[in-house]
């Protein structure tokens, strides 16, 4: 297994030339989420190159793929995202994207070119290893969607997968570090739509009129004291009001206000907890100011929780390729990852793969027009999925 081992990695260092190719044709071409038909094609292309076995159907936009290698094994599963996101690129790179209305500021393009990558060299390798590892190209991940999408459309039944893996770009991260976690790993989001429920009238004449702004004004600031007050300052919790739209005139006292927002929570009770706190002050404020306020709850995204097991496995697989020591990260992040839907039934691991060098605009943060990828990250984290393999597969 050893000799496996070490095929893969020069493997990964022969293509990485290719690798790198690839992510820049999906750069240069980014589709946002649903509207990825483009992206599928082309990742489909490439796959069937290699003589690999692909899905496409029933699926609108992405694709799953497996490769078989000998004899009795493992089934593991690869997901990376395939989507952009609907921000007009700020970077001067010469394969900036094309399409002025997307772009690839989150790394997924480094995800799909890493793992294109790994499922060529694990066809190439197939009479080395054992089990099968199969790769879900997956649409919608910046909409929170598209892991329910593949899974209703029967990715899982196709893959039979033993264990689930993901990554994802990091730029808080040197280039070429590896980032684990056992346990949380990312937070639980749900997102609330509130109306409030006034009197319209005059603004002259406010005493005959009830004010859902104000009543709304009010609301905002309650919401921050259900996590400084409510819930137990050692755990983790966020509630963001992003949008607020009330009146239509600025001499008129409105009829009614919406807002939106989101809720972000690492643990179970704290995600139900907040969403009744944020009912019942939503409710009783309205009241006692004249008005009235529902709230609609739209369940969002489960925590990420990393196997332990698995994710030992992982941190094995980068102490292998790494550029330095493992980074055990100490605390959780706060985004939502619907990688959390494939965890519900099987287990599985997140990592990270550090992107950042010494230009400053390699560690802008996550989502920012203007960030770039350093791009070693392609082959790094093709390695640990390549390691991983040989490692958990027999």
């Amino acid at each position: 297994m050893q000799r496996v081992r070490e095929r893969f990695s020069q493997l990964a260092e022969d293509y990485n030339e290719d690798a790198v190719k690839i992510r820049r044709y999906l750069h240069q071409h980014p589709e946002i989420s649903g509207n990825e038909k483009k992206t599928t094609n082309y990742i489909h292309k490439q796959l069937m190159k290699n003589s690999i076995d692909t899905i496409t159907e029933p699926f609108q936009t992405g694709l799953v793929a497996r490769v078989k290698g000998t004899g009795r094994g493992k089934h593991i599963c690869i997901r990376v995202g395939i989507d952009a996101l609907p921000v007009k690129e700020t970077s001067e790179f010469p394969f900036a994207a094309k399409n002025e209305n997307a772009c690839h500021c989150c790394g997924h393009d480094l995800q799909v070119a890493a793992a294109i990558t790994c499922a060529r060299i694990l066809q190439e390798t197939k009479d080395s290893w054992h089990g099968s590892v199969g790769f879900i190209f997956q649409p919608s991940v910046e909409t929170g969607e598209g892991a329910k999408y593949m899974i209703a459309h029967q990715a899982l039944e196709f893959l039979q997968p033993d264990v689930m893996l993901g990554f994802h770009c990091w730029p808080e991260m040197k280039a070429g570090s590896v980032g684990v976690r056992r346990g949380p790993m990312m937070a639980a989001a749900d997102f609330i739509k509130i109306r409030i429920e006034g009197k319209s009238g005059p603004a002259a004449h406010p005493h005959q009129c009830v004010d859902p702004i104000l009543i709304a004004s009010y609301v905002v600031q309650q919401l921050q004291h259900i996590v400084s007050r409510e819930c137990s300052p050692t755990e983790s919790a966020v509630i963001t009001i992003g949008k607020i739209v009330g009146g239509t005139s600025d001499d008129s006292v409105a009829a009614s206000v919406e807002m939106e927002g989101s809720i972000h929570a690492l643990l179970e009770k704290d995600r139900i907890y907040m969403q009744k706190a944020i009912c019942r002050i939503v409710q009783n404020t309205s009241a006692a100011m004249g008005g009235s306020g529902r709230v609609t709850v739209l369940k969002g995204v489960d925590p990420l929780l990393c196997d332990e097991t698995i994710s030992a496995y992982v941190e094995e697989a980068a102490a292998c390729v790494a550029m330095g020591p493992i980074d055990q990260l100490q605390k959780p992040s706060m985004e939502m990852e619907d990688f959390a839907y494939y965890l519900r039934d099987i287990p599985g691991a997140y990592f990270r793969v550090g992107t950042a060098n010494e230009l400053a605009s390699s560690k802008l943060p996550l989502h920012n027009p203007s960030i770039l990828f350093d791009e070693r990250a392609i082959s790094v984290a093709c390695k640990v999925l390549l390691q991983f393999t040989a490692l958990y597969s027999t």
